[in-house]
């Protein structure tokens, strides 16, 4: 007699990020709908983004200000991106918590100012001791 028991298994998927350090501790907060950066410009094809740029953006669809043109961020990347030849998105996290030694790893730079404008929304975890 045969017994068909069928779905019996739970499955899933995950992510995971073999050969990279993690920037985010946590995520808590995401602004919707990603942004999108248009080639042209400084975001030439090829450009690298790494995780934890600042990013601000005034409205879904608006063009975004990255890096050093984000004087008062709307919040800082979640992962890598390069643009390609139809440009890029970019997922913008608005609250959460990063390690901040990690940022000044990249290419990445975020001035006294940017901080204070993500202070109540980012927390910034130092894994550096001050001695």
């Amino acid at each position: 007699m045969s017994l068909n028991i069928g779905n019996q298994y739970e499955y899933g998927r995950e992510e995971s990020d073999y050969g990279k350090v993690p920037m985010w501790d946590r995520v808590d907060e995401q602004y919707p709908s990603g942004v999108f950066v248009k080639v042209g410009g400084t975001y030439t094809v090829g450009k690298f983004i790494p995780a934890g740029t600042p990013v601000q953006i005034d409205h879904i669809g608006a063009e975004p200000k990255i890096g050093s043109a984000a004087t008062a961020p709307t919040g800082l990347t979640r992962y890598d991106a390069t643009v390609g030849s139809n440009g890029c998105t970019l997922t913008v996290v608005t609250r959460g918590a990063i390690y901040a030694d990690r940022i000044s790893g990249t290419t990445t730079t975020l001035s006294s100012t940017q901080r204070t404008a993500l202070k109540e929304r980012i927390l910034f975890i130092s894994e550096v001791s001050a001695d």
